[in-house]
Parts: C-alpha cells; structure tokens; sequence
C-alpha cells in the first residue's frame, strides 16, 4: 500500500484509528489548512490594538473569518455589555 507525502490531507495511517483519533487528526488537517488565514488575522489584530472591552475591528474580523466558513455568528455579548454599561451608570 502506498502513502501520500506528509502534509497531504489524504494520509492513510499504518494502523486503524479510533473515532476520537479520526476527529483529532481531521481538526488537525483543517487548522493547518487554515493556518495562513489565522496568522494573518493574529497579525492584524496585533497591529491593530484596541482599548480592552471595545474591540471593534477586531471581533469584525473574526466574525467575517467564520462566516467565510459557514459559522453563524450573533451579537448577543455586546447587547449584555451595552446593557450593563448602562445600568452601571445609573
């Protein structure tokens, strides 16, 4: 039986793996194909630095990456935030 090269998604270990390993190795493959995108997001957000708490651009680069990739993605933590800013001050 032949093997693909490392790095190539279509790795066929020497041995059966169990579900959790298959899941484990499956994460694996899909961070390391996503690893440009998020080093560059990390790098963008470093550049970027925002007061703690109000990280604006940040949390809007973040959620186009995921919508990229089928998340939905709801603002329900700033809604509480806003809220309760607002009952802080009273």
């Amino acid at each position: 039986m032949a093997y693909a090269p490392a790095g190539c998604l279509s790795i066929r270990p020497k041995r059966r793996m169990n579900m959790e390993e298959n899941i484990i190795q499956r994460i694996y493959y899909a961070v390391e194909s996503l690893k440009p995108e998020l080093t560059e997001l990390t790098l963008k957000i470093h550049d970027n630095p925002e007061p703690g708490g109000k990280e604006r651009k940040a949390v809007l680069w973040q959620t186009a990456l995921l919508r990229k990739y089928g998340f939905e993605v709801t603002d329900k933590c700033s809604c509480t935030v806003r809220k309760q800013a607002t009952e802080n001050k009273r």
